[in-house]
């Protein structure tokens, strides 16, 4: 699973193989074989694994985030073109 953000911040989730996007609560979960401490994550939709990213917080947007940015609203995640500007930055 890739995410440039801890996933706690996180609220919309999609998979690249079938567009599904959904919440955290909705993933398809196993213990990973390989690894007793992993889990392996699937989508709900396809059942493939390993194919969810977190998704543009911004209402509508169907990009994958590339940031997260605090902001006056709490924590933003986002992709590049809905990113907060510095005047709306918590520490800015």
């Amino acid at each position: 699973m890739n995410c440039p953000v801890p996933r706690k911040y996180v609220a919309r989730w999609y998979c690249t193989e079938c567009n599904w996007y959904g919440t955290i609560g909705e993933f398809l979960s196993a213990p990973n074989p390989f690894d007793e401490n992993d889990s392996i994550i699937g989508c709900p939709n396809c059942k493939q694994v390993e194919c969810i990213e977190a998704a543009c917080d911004e209402p509508g947007c169907k990009k994958s985030a590339s940031c997260g940015t605090p902001s006056g609203d709490g924590y933003r995640v986002t992709c590049g073109n809905h990113k907060p500007t510095e005047r709306n930055n918590i520490n800015g």
